[in-house]
């Protein structure tokens, strides 16, 4: 027997004759085993169990206040689902019933009394050296799932790089620090907070949001940057950035890309049925589309452009204000308001956390 090896398993044996319990100290120290606790109630011994941790437990089948059928179906509700702690039952029964009914309820293997130390060691050494496999596999398992965490965890950062990059260039003509799309998803994140939106939606909502002029990138510089008022037919050309930008990302299986795509399609909507491209109108009208809505407009008019000078906050704020019924999802117009109020978002267009 290697003594060395049985020093790292711990051993919890339970057993209502103190006799017996000293046998098995015998046995099991000989055997080199050091790291042992005996019991007499098995309700003693499971309010224990965490702190004690055995990987193994010899278990009296006939006890009183809980017999060993018990202690094991007591036993199964108080380990992990993933662990599996061997059992092996000593008792005196050796009727096939008493056999069947501890084997039935978990118990790994089943030695009648009276005891023998060879084969009580034997059968120790084999049920801990399952559970040393046991042990094994649980840590290769929980070893290969942080892996494909970290790998995946790795993978959405990329990802949200390349998504973040991609807003960048599309805002770069005519905002080269690429402010304007950050400041957009922080807003846009901040009033889906306030509407409820789940965590994970919000979050989705930030990344989007700053992709919302995706489609600019087809926009000609004599549009995008003209001084003045735009032509008609300018106009219409410049309408088509958010069909380009749906058309962009449209088949993204990724729901960060799918969100993205409806707010790139749909943020020029207005909630009256008066916007583009389809002239869609109330809750017709994407959710996350609606609440970029008012990110863009709010930023826009409170940032210089190259077609105009900014305007105050209070002028953009009584403009959104205007707007609420029209332009505007009005429910969303007023948490916007109640953001603005509670310094939530702040006067220079930077959402607050």
């Amino acid at each position: 027997m290697n003594i060395a090896l049985n020093v790292e398993f711990t051993i919890l044996v339970i057993d209502d004759n103190e006799v017996n319990l000293e046998l098995f100290k015998q046995f099991l120290t000989n055997a080199g085993y050091k790291d042992l606790h005996f019991y007499t109630d098995g309700r003693q011994a499971l309010d224990q169990l965490s702190a004690i941790a055995p990987d193994l437990i010899i278990l009296d089948l006939h006890m009183p206040h809980m017999d060993g059928l018990e202690f094991l179906e007591r036993l199964g509700e108080s380990v992990a689902s993933d662990d599996h702690i061997p059992v092996m039952v000593v008792t005196a029964d050796a009727t096939s019933e008493a056999k069947t009914r501890a084997l039935t309820k978990g118990a790994n293997d089943y030695l009648i009394k009276p005891l023998e130390s060879r084969e009580v060691t034997l059968r120790v050494a084999n049920l801990l050296e399952t559970r040393r496999l046991q042990l094994g596999i649980r840590e290769q398992k929980r070893s290969l799932e942080r892996t494909v965490l970290e790998r995946t965890n790795s993978m959405e950062i990329a990802r949200s790089e390349v998504l973040a990059r991609l807003a960048y260039v599309a805002e770069y003509r005519d905002d080269d620090t690429g402010n304007h799309t950050q400041r957009i998803g922080n807003i846009s994140a901040a009033i889906a907070k306030k509407a409820g939106l789940s965590d994970s939606m919000i979050e989705i909502v930030r990344k989007a949001a700053p992709l919302h002029d995706l489609g600019k990138v087809c926009v000609p510089d004599r549009i995008l940057l003209k001084a003045g008022k735009l032509t008609d037919e300018e106009f219409e050309e410049n309408k088509k950035h958010t069909t380009v930008g749906a058309e962009i990302l449209e088949g993204g299986e990724y729901r960060l890309l799918q969100v993205a795509r409806d707010i790139c399609l749909s943020h020029h909507e207005h909630y009256d049925g008066t916007g583009y491209p389809q002239g869609l109108s109330g809750a017709d009208i994407a959710l996350e589309a609606r609440i970029c809505s008012i990110a863009d407009v709010f930023d826009t008019m409170t940032h210089d452009r190259p077609y105009r000078k900014a305007l105050s906050i209070e002028e953009a704020i009584d403009e959104i204000r205007k707007q609420s019924g029209k332009h505007f999802d009005p429910e969303l117009v007023d948490i916007f308001l109640e953001l603005i109020e509670n310094g939530e978002i702040s006067t220079y267009s930077k959402a607050v956390r």
